[in-house]
């Protein structure tokens, strides 16, 4: 509804209120994202070899799976039971607890989908509970249980209770950052929402980047994910030092509980003078939308394919989270094919992100559509560029650098489709839409491990052509489907379902004075 844009312009649509928020957030950010990349340490596979006397083998396999045994007269070959792994980058991993090489090499695959899996429903029931509960309980619980489920998967002792944990913990994180970001973008108006949106993961790709430090340090995946796990119970304060979010409380029927929350913003930036003769003038307007709001409680998920326009949307922008989403986790946990140790591949994969979410900003200005399309693209041309180019030494740094750009623009769609989701949903089930299209995009997560395990690697994989044209394939597909989903930069965010349905020219489309910049075209 408009009258909660004019109450939050009349408190401060940006101030030290705001900030205050996206800071705590953005903490929680920069470990939320350490659990996230975790699995780049954790699943390291160093180099190995079979754990057998030396006297009494005849040969090994190439890839040291097997070997042969002879008593004089005949020989036999036999599958490695134990093995013996190069401690000199990570002392300890899950591949090397448990042995995930040759024939239970699949097993890490197991170990990364079953945390996507965690991923998909944890984006869905966090947007159901979000929208239902509130944004600020969504955001303490999984937060704290974060933090608990990864303290508790360092002490597991079997891989399928190792498997369950990761789930659970998956499931927590994703509640968490997704929620949270609903939740900034929420706090602010049109006029914000651009560098907001693009700059929220910031902190999450400092995160990322800082994560090779504590791997460098410990080398232990328990020690490391322990290390990175209690500074995220902070969450458990934010019951007391974040605010929920007075638009979801509007569309709620909660009047009542959404004014103070906006008065406290208006004196913390300043501008109580103006908010009070703003609620007094409109009081009574105010009192009867609340009354109307209280039929919106019976909203959820499914109301979005109820309405054929917005089941739609959802479709065509959910396609488009399928594709980001595989081929950003794809890159980024493939950073042992490239050159170089793990450590200083992974800083530079996080290091990456940093110029990709400015991209982002700079290209949301411009507009949402154009943002995706444009960085989809990119990631396209040069995924498809990489196995086209000559698997000789000379070249190797040539693939390192497309891939390096590959991943910096598929981190800016990721950024942008964030911003872009936010804005198509309607507030009454704001979070349960995004939870339903970040969970398509773990689909693709789940699914790239798998292409990870059998043929991806930038660097010297035969398999590889074929697997980097899908990879950019797709990426060029989901830039085309991208254009048939509707603008929404300028456009004040929908409350009701009519709002978000209605077209695009006949939307409240904000003036340059409003919007800070030039007029819509």
């Amino acid at each position: 509804m408009a009258a909660y844009d004019d109450m939050l312009d009349a408190a401060g649509s940006m101030g030290p209120w705001q900030m205050w928020t996206f800071g705590w957030i953005w903490f929680s950010q920069f470990f939320q994202a350490m659990t996230n990349i975790a699995v780049v340490f954790m699943q390291f596979q160093p180099k190995y070899k079979c754990d057998i006397n030396e006297d009494l083998i005849v040969s090994r396999s190439a890839d040291e799976c097997y070997y042969t045994l002879s008593n004089g007269s005949t020989a036999q070959q036999i599958e490695c039971q134990s093995f013996i792994y190069d401690q000199s980058e990570m002392t300890r991993t899950i591949v090397t607890q448990w042995d995930l090489v040759c024939s239970q090499k699949m097993r890490s695959a197991d170990a990364q989908s079953t945390f996507m899996a965690g991923f998909f429903f944890g984006a869905l029931l966090s947007g159901l509970f979000s929208d239902r509960f509130g944004r600020k309980k969504v955001v303490v619980v999984s937060g704290t249980a974060t933090a608990i489920l990864g303290i508790l998967q360092v002490h597991t002792t079997s891989f399928p209770l190792f498997l369950i944990c990761r789930f659970l913990l998956s499931l927590a994180n994703v509640a968490c950052y997704s929620t949270g970001f609903v939740l900034c973008m929420e706090l602010t108006t049109n006029k914000h929402r651009d560098w907001i949106g693009g700059m929220f993961y910031i902190p999450y790709a400092m995160g990322y980047t800082s994560l090779s430090l504590f791997a460098y340090f410990l080398r232990d995946w328990r020690m490391m994910h322990a290390a990175i796990s209690l500074p995220v119970m902070i969450n458990l304060a934010f019951w007391w030092l974040l605010p929920e979010s007075p638009r979801w409380m509007v569309t709620k029927g909660r009047m009542q509980h959404a004014l103070p929350v906006l008065a406290k913003a208006a004196k913390l930036n300043g501008h109580s003078e103006q908010f009070e003769n703003l609620i007094e003038s409109s009081a009574y307007d105010e009192e009867e939308k609340t009354q109307e709001d209280d039929s919106w409680l019976n909203n959820n998920f499914l109301m979005i394919f109820k309405h054929r326009t917005m089941a739609v949307r959802c479709l065509l922008i959910s396609l488009v989270w399928f594709v980001t989403s595989m081929v950003y986790y794809g890159i980024s946990l493939n950073v042992q094919a490239f050159p170089g140790d793990i450590f200083a591949q992974n800083a530079i994969a996080g290091a990456m992100e940093l110029p990709g979410y400015v991209l982002a900003v700079l290209l949301l200005c411009w507009g949402r559509r154009p943002a995706v399309s444009i960085t989809l693209v990119i990631v396209g041309c040069c995924l498809i560029a990489i196995p086209m180019l000559p698997k000789v030494s000379i070249w190797l740094t040539v693939r390192h650098g497309l891939a390096m750009i590959g991943k910096l623009s598929v981190t800016a769609t990721f950024a942008a489709i964030y911003v872009h989701t936010a804005e198509l949903f309607p507030t009454v089930v704001r979070d349960s839409g995004m939870g339903v299209c970040n969970s398509i995009g773990r689909i693709g997560s789940m699914l790239a491990p798998y292409i990870s395990t059998v043929s991806f690697s930038v660097v010297n994989s035969d398999a590889q052509f074929e697997s980097m044209l899908i990879y950019g394939v797709l990426s060029l597909s989901a830039a085309a489907v991208s254009l048939c989903v509707p603008e929404t930069r300028n456009v004040e965010m929908p409350e009701t379902f009519e709002d978000a349905e209605r077209p695009t020219s006949n939307l409240t489309v904000l003036t340059n004075t409003e919007k800070g910049g030039a007029p819509a075209s």
